[in-house]
């Protein structure tokens, strides 16, 4: 167990998928639940081996998950492999029998393969729960076990374990998927399923192969899962493993990126070969980590799903940093020349500057009208392998909020005063008859935003209508703050209160009563699927308070027959309902300013009030306080000397001492960035009287002079040998008060003698 965590260490692995059992679920560990079940014979009745391992890789600061198989009962039996029963000549054993696995797929003998298979792993996560990060579940296509009740099993032990479905369309509410590759080229297990036509992928040409989105572990049998011999070579180069992981970090939107697989592990070692090539692929990636480690894809400059290294557009992918202000540029197909062009970014984010990570190098960083263009100069050249630029981010960043209706209801003309909430179809688009109001709050977003885009999406319910000649579903501004309950086709808010035109108040771009739509979409949507606008113009106007939030009304146009229903606010599928999508970017955040008291200021009250103003954008102030400039310049959130967030501008230290001198700031916190202020400082009044009191005693031949002190006071020792002193000498200066006992050692040479020593209180 040692030397397997040593060498897996020296691969660079952040975690370990252990396979605690398989074949015949002969478990590793001692199992007084397998000896239960099937008797004994089916566990390490005396090592705890996964312990072992957990440990073990502990002690070398990674992490280890489990890898169960949920399918084993299959092959509690010595000929038909992994079979299920019956087959032909197939002999039913005890074991399954026993565990309820055959036959397989009936209601009885499901429920006590659950019961057994659930004991199993119940008393795995009893006796490593604590200790390890989740479980890779394999064979979740296999419809004997119940997911659902193993999943509460295991969350109920610790519901902080990952569990992770063996399969791209894993079981609903599994954490990860993942996709298991045994044949690189395959169908099935391979790749090749997911490659588009004219596009094979070759098991010996890393550019051939498919990123994924979920998590991949690239298992690869017929090279890796020797069972022994210490012989056998690495079935790809550490070249591929680099340029692959990269691939991987930034394909894996949903989380888990990839895993690379060995089996043999005889005579304390892996095989030379394969522990040769994972070390030099880790050095390899060494260099360019921080793109690869702690990251997600970049949603700047995404990349496709099923996308390989020989489709990659602009021959790169990219990953971001976790706090999201940088960008990872990894040209992973290099282009002949020097440059290489982006895209804009897809989420509206902008850069100021670009390096090479490997060697820290600036990259030239120019716009166009296509995007950016990174330009190596200085005989820069590119890395075959992987050349990661990285790109920094133009603070604040565009944030995105998708908004839910706040009011929403159809008005219809064969009843005018009749109100239509409430119901599951209340929106409804219908030609010259029916037309849906739909109001959503504004108030999150930050004052002063700029709007990169809003995307309003309504979902069909096709049960009542289409839209077979693509009449023109047309979006408006509405002109009254209309009741949700209580508007028709002719009321706005009752009986007595009328719209000024029959069917709603409503304009367009141009002011003018219906005309001039903000939108417009021409679909005729199957069930269930979403219709949207680009409403950029009319959220914008909104929020610059050019207009009045009074919602919108969507009619259809045109003079064709035909119309919508639409899932409305109220509908019980919440991924049904109507949203509005803003992605915007908040203004800047301003510093703090106009301290009290005034930076440099003396003789302030022990019991001050500190005030500031605020900076513009800012929702919140951090506060940070103490009596040295340094810490405080210094201090973060996790410092002795943060105090505390707040949204008030005002601050009480509490008690202060006198002739103190303290050291303050207020760092601004906005929706997407903060910004931190300068430090200031004060003093507070000087009070001649308060002295010190004074314990000093003997130590051998050393005098110690201990005395009380206050925090933000400075203090000097002085010593003479006289009762009549003519002069004092200092012994220490400048002695920052702790709050508790100062202890001062005045190492005298030659004979002892009297000494008389004083405190002296330095002025702030």
């Amino acid at each position: 167990a040692t030397n397997f965590a040593n060498q897996v260490a020296a691969m660079g692995m952040e975690y370990v998928l252990f396979t605690s059992f398989h074949k015949n679920m002969n478990v590793l560990y001692p199992s007084p639940k397998m000896v239960q079940w099937r008797g004994a014979g089916h566990s390490t009745t005396t090592r705890d081996l996964l312990g072992d391992v957990i440990t073990a890789l502990a002690n070398k600061g990674i992490k280890t998950a489990f890898y169960i198989a949920l399918s084993d009962g299959q092959n509690f039996h010595p000929n038909d492999g992994q079979t299920y029963y019956p087959s032909a000549g197939g002999i039913i054993t005890q074991d399954q029998i026993n565990t309820g696995y055959y036959p397989a797929q009936t209601t009885t003998n499901d429920a006590t393969w659950n019961n057994f298979f659930n004991d199993i792993i119940g008393e795995m996560c009893d006796r490593y729960g604590s200790r390890i990060e989740g479980f890779y579940c394999d064979s979740v296509y296999n419809p004997t076990t119940d997911f659902t009740r193993l999943k509460a099993t295991i969350v109920s032990r610790n519901p902080n374990l990952i569990l992770i479905g063996n399969s791209t369309g894993s079981p609903a509410g599994y954490d990860l998927n993942s996709k298991e590759c045994s044949d690189i080229a395959g169908t099935q297990y391979g790749m090749q399923g997911e490659a588009p036509a004219g596009y094979p992928v070759v098991a010996a040409d890393v550019s051939t192969w498919v990123g994924y989105n979920c998590h991949i572990g690239v298992v690869a049998g017929s090279g890796w899962w020797s069972s022994q011999g210490d012989t056998n070579t690495a079935k790809f180069s550490a070249d591929t493993l680099c340029q692959y992981t990269a691939l991987q970090a930034g394909s894996s939107t949903d989380g888990g990126g990839v895993s690379w697989a060995s089996g043999c592990f005889g005579n304390g070692s892996f095989d030379p070969s394969f522990l040769s090539s994972m070390t030099n692929a880790y050095n390899l990636l060494k260099p360019i980590a921080a793109a690869i480690t702690n990251t997600i894809p970049s949603t700047s400059f995404p990349t496709p799903k099923y996308t390989s290294i020989d489709r990659l557009s602009g021959g790169f992918t990219a990953t971001r940093s976790i706090d999201g202000k940088l960008d990872y540029i990894h040209v992973l197909r290099p282009s002949a020349g020097n440059t290489l062009q982006l895209p804009r970014p897809a989420d509206a984010r902008t850069f100021n500057a670009a390096l090479l990570l490997a060697s820290n190098q600036p990259v030239t960083l120019t716009t166009n009208a296509y995007g950016y263009l990174l330009t190596l100069t200085g005989g820069q050249t590119w890395d075959v392998r992987d050349t990661v630029i990285r790109l920094t981010a133009d603070l604040p960043l565009p944030v995105t909020t998708t908004l839910n209706p706040v009011a929403d209801c159809r008005i219809m003309n064969d009843g005018n005063a009749v109100n239509y909430t409430g119901a599951s179809d209340t929106m409804g688009v219908f030609q010259g008859r029916d037309r849906t109001l739909v109001r959503f709050d504004l108030a999150t977003l930050p004052p002063g935003s700029t709007i990169i885009s809003a995307t309003l999406t309504i979902y069909a319910r096709t049960t009542y209508g289409s839209n077979p000649s693509f009449n023109p579903l047309e979006v408006y501004r509405a002109t009254k703050t209309w009741a949700e309950t209580a508007s028709s086709w002719s009321y706005w808010n009752g009986i007595g209160s009328s719209w000024g035109n029959a069917g709603g108040d409503a304009v367009g771009t141009n002011g003018v009563q219906l005309t001039g739509p903000y939108a417009v979409n021409t679909s005729n949507p199957a069930a269930n699927a979403p219709v949207s606008w680009d409403v950029k113009n009319l959220v914008t106007a909104w929020q610059n308070n050019t207009v009045t939030n009074q919602g919108l009304l969507i009619r259809q146009g045109g003079t064709a027959d035909g119309g919508l229903h639409f899932w409305s606010r109220e509908y019980a599928t919440a991924s049904l309902r109507p949203t509005l999508t803003i992605v915007y970017v908040p203004s800047a955040v301003g510093v703090a300013s106009n301290p009290n008291p005034a930076n440099g200021a003396t003789g302030i009250a022990t019991n001050v009030s500190l005030t500031w103003q605020a900076g513009a954008n800012a929702v919140s102030h951090q506060i940070y306080f103490g009596a040295n400039s340094n810490a405080v310049a210094t201090a973060t959130i996790a410092s002795p000397e943060f105090k505390g967030s707040q949204v008030t501008t005002n601050y009480i230290p509490g008690a202060l001492a006198t002739s103190g001198r303290f050291y303050w700031r207020v760092d601004e916190v906005g929706v997407a960035t903060s910004t931190n202020c300068v430090v200031w400082t004060f003093a507070t009044a000087v009070n001649a009287t308060n002295k010190p009191a004074i314990a000093s005693g003997i130590n051998g031949g050393n005098f110690a002079v201990s005395f009380p002190s206050q925090i933000g006071q400075t203090y000097r020792v002085e010593r003479t040998d006289s009762l009549s002193p003519a002069n004092w000498q200092t012994v220490s200066d400048n002695i920052p008060g702790t709050g508790g006992q100062v202890q001062v050692t005045d190492a005298l040479s030659g004979q002892p003698r009297q000494q008389f020593y004083r405190i002296m209180i330095l002025s702030p």
